[in-house]
């Protein structure tokens, strides 16, 4: 994303001991337009490809504590996009046998719910990307998803004081 520094400050006036102090806090607030580093960019929205191996719930954790999700797929130009060198997590919401999906990519005759708990979805890159379903406790590389937006850090603080 593009990087934009600002320069701010705050000034803060209070009394201690009969003493009027002087408080200069400067610092500058860094502001990222598009992805965070590491993040990739496509059509409004960033994504982190992960090499970690985690389940399902976890790797969903770790995309939360990223302030995102694990990626869902909602058309074949994000399909195309995310498959990638590795089979990866992809996010189906509700439970896989109830909900309706906008896009599917599905491997011939899946879902099949073969074994008990094959509650998620994998997507197999070298397979064109299409999908399984799968045990959840499996672990694997995953996505993460996040809206395209400004993110904001705060860096470089400096306190003076004066009396």
């Amino acid at each position: 994303g593009q990087l934009v520094r600002r320069l701010s400050s705050a000034f803060l006036v209070f009394s201690y001991d009969n003493t009027l102090l002087f408080m200069l806090f400067k610092y500058s607030r860094e502001m990222v337009r598009g992805c965070k580093v590491n993040w990739k960019e496509f059509m409004g929205s960033c994504y982190l490809f992960s090499p970690e191996r985690a389940s399902w719930m976890d790797a969903e954790l770790r995309c939360q504590e990223l302030d995102s999700h694990l990626v869902s797929i909602a058309s074949q130009q994000e399909q195309d996009f995310v498959s990638c060198e590795y089979a990866a997590w992809v996010f189906v919401p509700g439970r896989l046998c109830v909900t309706p999906l906008r896009y599917q990519n599905w491997r011939p005759n899946q879902p099949d719910y073969l074994n008990p708990g094959e509650d998620c979805v994998v997507m197999i890159w070298h397979e064109g990307g299409q999908w399984d379903d799968i045990p959840c406790n499996y672990h694997l590389p995953f996505i993460c998803k996040s809206r395209l937006g400004i993110n904001f850090s705060l860096s470089r603080g400096k306190l003076l004081c004066y009396s």
